[in-house]
């Protein structure tokens, strides 16, 4: 068989990843909080600074949709990441966490 009469074999495509929703554990709900205000709180100031997630996300130096998934609170930061945060916003860990 020629590669002209070959057929057109398609690659499988692949799967998408689904996004992981853990359900609410009794005992847990104060995290949930924190989590939700943190989020709030990095937007806010990030949002105060007139800056985009993009350029925030370079100046703390790590990929755009890192900020989306903590501002969208997919994601809560690792700990290196919030004390890059509070650095650069000039606020304590606290204030980032807690409700305004």
């Amino acid at each position: 068989m020629s590669k002209r009469s070959a057929k057109f074999v398609s690659k499988p495509k692949p799967k998408l990843r689904k996004a992981r929703i853990f359900e609410k554990k009794k005992g847990h709900d104060f995290l949930h909080n924190y989590s939700l205000n943190l989020s709030n709180q990095i937007e806010r100031y990030r949002k105060g600074r007139n800056l985009t997630q993009a350029e925030l996300a370079r100046k703390i130096g790590v990929p755009q949709t890192v900020i989306s998934n903590f501002e969208s609170g997919w994601a809560n930061p690792s700990l290196g990441n919030l004390i890059k945060l509070s650095q650069f916003f000039g606020v304590s860990i606290d204030e980032l966490i807690s409700e305004v």
